[in-house]
């Protein structure tokens, strides 16, 4: 199974891909960090942004993060 995580803005922009179809361990478990920048490197703004996790053959499934500074 591989992972896709993506973040987006409260008006549900993209604003960064953190992992492109990565496998996960052979335990099926996956961890990553996002490091608060948007796609062309900048940090982001403080306010609420939602992640989409893909599992392929798995589904979707979505969450929220606050980011303060």
């Amino acid at each position: 199974v591989t992972v896709t995580i993506k973040v987006f803005d409260f008006a549900m922009e993209l604003v960064a891909e953190v992992v492109s179809s990565k496998p996960r361990n052979s335990a099926g478990n996956y961890f990553e960090i996002w490091d608060g920048k948007n796609t062309r490197g900048d940090v982001v703004h403080n306010g609420v942004y939602f992640y989409r996790i893909d599992l392929a053959g798995e589904g979707v499934h979505w969450g929220k993060v606050m980011v303060l500074d």
